[in-house]
Parts: C-alpha cells; structure tokens; sequence
C-alpha cells in the first residue's frame, strides 16, 4: 500500500492532470478514425501507451479508464474492454519502468507481451458477450474465417492476437517517435522522462 501511494504521489503530477485529457483525446480521436476506416487495427491507446511511457502505470490506467468511459457514450461496445485497458496500461507502465523501450529487441519483446496480455482479456469479451462481432475491422475479419467452417474461438484469437500485436507494435512506434521529439528540459517534468533523454538537446 505504502509502495502505491507513493507511485501515485510521484506519477500524479500537475504535469500529469494537464497532460491525460490530451492522451483520452488522441485515444478517442485515433479510434474514432480507426473504427470509421474500418481498419484492423485499432489505434484506441496511444494516448494511453504514452501516458504509462511517459509517467507510469497508474497514469496510463487512469488514462485508459476514461477512454474508455468517454468511447463508450458513442461507442456502447467499447465499455467491456475497460478491462483490457487496465491491464495494458499496468503492463505498459511496468515495462516502460523497467527501461523495455530501450532498443528493437526490448520493443519486439514488449508488443508480444502486450499483445498476449490484451488478447487473452479481450477474445473472451469478443466471444461471449458480442458472440465473435464487434463490428471492428479485425472483427469483420474473424467472422468471415468463422463463416468459413473455422471454430469462432480460433477464429478470434488468431485474427485478433495478430492485429492487437500490430497495433501495438505500430502503437509502440508512434510514442516512441512523439518522446523522441520532444527536448530535454520538457521530458526532465515527466517521471520516466529521464529514460529517454538524449545525448544533446538541440535548443
């Protein structure tokens, strides 16, 4: 307990209220495009990815958390996979604390992880509760290898493991590529910001 008020009083900073309504924007934003595009992928945590690299896990969760909420208002089916999200950002936030979007190994290491993590809580959701169709792209894509003859389980968990694995891969690139731009003297006010500081600073 101790150990988790301390985490909360280090990872909620004024930094941190100002910056996770930017994060639940560009989630709902993103996953808005995605869903509308009908895109397999899903590009509903970015904000969320960015806030566990940037500040830590409870962040992220909180980020997540709201997403969530707020996705669900226009999109009711995305409330179930509240879940999900929790435990991506708890994943997410502990990885990001243990320096595992160091280098393309670490990365490579760390999508799978996520990407077993998100599967294994969101296929079941998919299954039992939607019956195998979300009405997402990846979703569109599981029903028609289940209308094939395939077993709806396998169906999901091949067709959703591997775009949940891209996503977060691309997810991963994203955020990684948004820190990378930002100078020293602005990733000095995040909590992880010392992970990724860079050699020299431009300015």
């Amino acid at each position: 307990m101790k150990q988790i008020i301390k985490s909360f009083k280090e990872e909620f900073t004024t930094v941190a209220v100002v910056t996770i309504p930017l994060c639940v924007a560009v989630n709902y934003i993103s996953g808005t495009i995605a869903g509308m595009l009908k895109l397999p992928i899903f590009l509903d945590t970015i904000g969320t990815l960015f806030a566990c690299m940037i500040f830590g896990p409870l962040v992220g969760i909180t980020t997540g958390m709201l997403s969530s909420i707020i996705s669900s208002i226009t999109m009711p089916t995305m409330l179930p996979f509240i879940v999900v999200n929790i435990a991506l950002a708890l994943c997410a936030g502990i990885l990001a604390k243990h320096k595992m979007f160091s280098n393309y190994m670490k990365i490579f290491i760390s999508s799978i992880i996520m990407a077993t993590i998100s599967i294994i809580i969101s296929a079941p959701i998919v299954v039992l509760v939607f019956s195998g169709f979300t009405g997402g792209g990846s979703s569109i894509i599981a029903a028609l290898i289940t209308a094939s003859g395939m077993n709806i389980w396998i169906s999901v968990f091949s067709t959703e493991g591997f775009f949940t694995w891209v996503d977060r891969v691309l997810t991963i690139i994203i955020c990684l590529s948004v820190i990378k731009c930002l100078p020293n003297k602005l990733l000095l006010l995040f909590p992880l910001g010392l992970l990724y500081l860079k050699n020299s600073d431009s300015e």
